[in-house]
């Protein structure tokens, strides 16, 4: 009988750079423009960031800086409005692009354009975007052609991280290749966005804590490593940090190894001063995406005042309303197609064979009990940091639950939760070669969905 080739058996980081370059790319051709969150947010700050300004511009209640009036007009176009964060802001299911679609990029005067959403995020998560603007004005391209550039090659950094994560994790290499397949993944790293750099970023991150909470010693090399990595991530989402501490278990293998957890601070010291540096340096320009909301450290201070609230507010919305926020990960373009029901099943299908098939034995290490609670406390470190920033900024006095929670921001700690509850020992390894397949046919399922809603014949 012919035996069944596990990912176990085989490089299991080359399986994935076979296959998500050709699904993050289908995504990312096959999106029409401007149809993912804030997407014209991100173009405008990428532009400006490309054009050499680092810093936006404060106008009153308006964030921005002077982009080419092109850019505004095709978003406009396509979505119907540029004010960012707005509710009404929706894709619209018919194709007009006639009014921009060869027009070049720089067609129309500079101006000033407000883009609130994305003024502020430093270059870090920028870096393909700014290639592909800067190569897009070169050659006098249109904005279409330069915002799927721009996706194309974040999708090909973003995949490229998370098969750097695959290859040097010790344990759990399945994990993050379900997590690196996901179609909410997908999507992410094939818009003009920094999500997938910074899902790709928390991998690598989390595959390289976990080499050093099991090593015996730490290399200068090493530690320099994991600090340039969580330096990148913490400064394009703060709310990340504590993935930096996945290194830092105080005991692992039934020894106290305090010394890793001290080398761990450290390190998260070091990660975390580019990003006080940034907030610092742009504090002044910094608004509010809801200005109706008292400030932040009004929200703040009556939240712990009242100890119970905070419980009660996370359990609302992770327990009463987690099914609200699990279908948001399966919903796309403006959060508004989907949720689609046949992706969720392929994908949890394809998790249950992650579990059932257990950690691959090539792997050679395993996780003790305090080391998978260290790293379960990380995930959830992370997932309290996303809640209360979107507490602070987008949910009313009053509210039951928090508002404005999506569920990609909550793929970076889903990583390090599976890798946490990973079983060393599945009850049927053989479900590993089906992992694959499932993730395959739920991204195939979400592009037939998003092509079914933009094109229609």
């Amino acid at each position: 009988m012919r035996q069944v080739s596990t990912p176990a058996e085989r490089p299991l980081h080359r399986l994935f750079l076979w296959l998500a370059p050709l699904l993050y790319i289908a995504f990312a051709l096959l999106t029409p423009p401007f149809q993912t969150p804030d997407e014209h947010q991100h173009l405008f700050r990428a532009w400006q960031l490309a054009d050499g300004t680092l810093f936006a511009e404060r106008r009153g209640a308006e964030v921005g800086g002077v982009v080419p009036g092109g850019l505004g007009k095709a978003a406009q176009a396509e979505i119907g409005s540029l004010a960012p964060h707005a509710s009404h802001v929706r894709p619209l299911p018919e194709r007009s692009w006639t009014s921009h679609r060869s027009t070049q990029a720089e067609a129309e005067a500079p101006r000033f354009t407000n883009f609130l959403g994305s003024a502020i995020y430093p270059p870090a998560g920028y870096l393909p975007q700014i290639v592909a603007v800067g190569a897009g004005r070169l050659t006098g391209a249109s904005v279409e052609t330069i915002i799927r550039t721009g996706r194309v090659l974040n999708a090909l950094l973003a995949a490229m991280l998370i098969a750097m994560a695959i290859r040097l994790t010790p344990w759990g290499a399945t994990g993050l290749f379900w997590i690196g397949l996901l179609p909410t993944t997908s999507a992410a790293s094939a818009t003009f966005g920094q999500d997938g750099l910074v899902i790709g970023g928390s991998c690598l991150l989390l595959a390289l804590g976990l080499r050093m909470a099991l090593a015996r010693s730490w290399s200068v090399s090493s530690a320099a490593l994991l600090g340039l990595v969580a330096s990148f991530v913490t400064l394009a989402k703060f709310v990340y940090l504590p993935l930096a501490m996945v290194a830092g278990a105080p005991r692992v293998a039934g020894q106290w190894r305090w010394r890793g957890l001290g080398g761990a601070l450290f390190v998260a010291a070091v990660a975390v001063l580019p990003a006080i540096l940034w907030l610092t340096a742009t504090a002044e320009i910094a608004v509010p995406p809801r200005p109706d909301l008292p400030p932040a450290g009004t929200r703040l201070l009556a939240l712990f005042e009242a100890p119970g609230s905070l419980p009660q507010l996370l359990f609302n919305t992770f327990f009463a309303h987690g099914d609200k926020l699990w279908h948001s990960a399966f919903m796309f373009g403006w959060l508004n197609i989907g949720p689609v029901l046949a992706a969720e099943v392929l994908s949890l299908l394809a998790l249950a064979a992650v579990l059932a098939g257990g950690a691959p034995a090539s792997a050679g290490q395993t996780l003790d009990p305090w080391l998978r609670l260290w790293v379960a406390a990380m995930a959830v470190g992370v997932a309290v940091a996303v809640s209360l920033a979107l507490y602070v900024y987008w949910t009313p006095l009053g509210a039951t639950r928090i508002h404005g929670l999506q569920g990609r921001y909550f793929v970076p700690p889903a990583a390090a939760l599976l890798l946490a509850v990973l079983p060393a020992r599945g009850v049927l390894p053989r479900a590993r070669a089906y992992v694959p397949l499932l993730l395959v046919g739920a991204n195939i399922t979400v592009l037939v969905t998003i092509a079914a809603t933009f094109y229609r014949v």
